[in-house]
This record gives structure tokens, sequence and C-alpha cells, in this order.
């Protein structure tokens, strides 16, 4: 599914049946993001293949990121960068690759700039019959990257 990067916010925690789940259980930091941003400016692909989870809370008519958060700050800021900015990042990020991959990279981002759309995996809270089920879900995604938040996940698994 297509959704504006704009609908999307990070994960503080969903309420399901009334009980919170865990918000994102990384902790990451601005230099973290910089590595990400590198990373996706050299190889797009990481992230249009890698799709962010989210599910959407009806009532607020809202998309919360349940896996994929540190890569949509990294491609928020992606976004916001001036064409300047953009352009320099871009050019130290990918100036050892091959001229064909650089077009293709590229391109990509000139697209994802001016539509500001991603491809995503959408749930809804109606998917998760216990919030327990939903923090499966993010412990799984998040548990091979960055650096886990045990105070988080502690408070949160049972």
């Amino acid at each position: 599914m297509v959704v504006p990067i704009s609908y999307i916010t990070n994960n503080t925690g969903i309420s399901i049946n009334g009980t919170l789940s865990m918000p994102n259980p990384q902790i990451y930091g601005q230099s973290d993001i910089d590595t990400l941003i590198r990373s996706l400016l050299q190889n797009p692909s990481l992230y249009e293949n890698r799709n962010g989870l989210l599910v959407f809370l009806d009532g607020a008519n809202k998309y919360i990121a349940i896996g994929g958060n540190k890569r949509l700050t990294a491609i928020r800021q992606i976004l916001a960068m001036s064409q300047t900015v953009f352009e320099r990042q871009f050019h130290e990020a990918t100036k050892e690759l091959h001229t064909e991959t650089r077009v293709k990279c590229l391109q990509y981002w000139n697209d994802t700039r001016q539509t500001h759309n991603t491809t995503v995996i959408v749930y809804t809270a109606k998917d998760f019959n216990q919030v327990s089920e939903l923090n499966s879900l993010i412990l799984a995604d998040n548990g091979a990257y960055g650096k886990p938040d045990y105070d988080v996940i502690t408070a949160h698994v049972t």
C-alpha cells in the first residue's frame, strides 16, 4: 500500500483493548540516523524492499510505524533537505558508485522527494486480539537491528 509519509507517526505506543503496546524498542541518535541516511542514499532498495510496518488507527485516522521507525526518521530528514543539501549529501554518499547505479538512485530519490509517498505493509488495530500479539511483532521486526531499549522491552513483555 502506498501512504504519504506525512500520514505516518513514529511508535510511542498503541492502545489495543485499553492496553498500551510498547513504543519503538530501539535506542538511536542522530549519528545513527546520519549513517542510515548515507546507506539509503547509496541504496534506496534498503528502504524500498524493506517496507515499513504500520498499524492504521481508525478512530484517530492515522498510521503508526511499528516497524521501520529509524528508517522513517531518516526518510523524513532526506525529504526535508533543501535541494542543495540533498545534492551535496547524495554526491558524497554515491561518489564511489557506478554512473548507472547513481542515476537509478538519484531518480528514485527525486521521485520520492517529489511525491513524499512510501510503500508499506498496513495492519489495523483489529488485526491484534491482544497487545502481546502486537508487541511480539514489534520485537520480531526490531530484534536484529539497533540497540535495544531494555527498559521499554521489560516494561511491556510479560
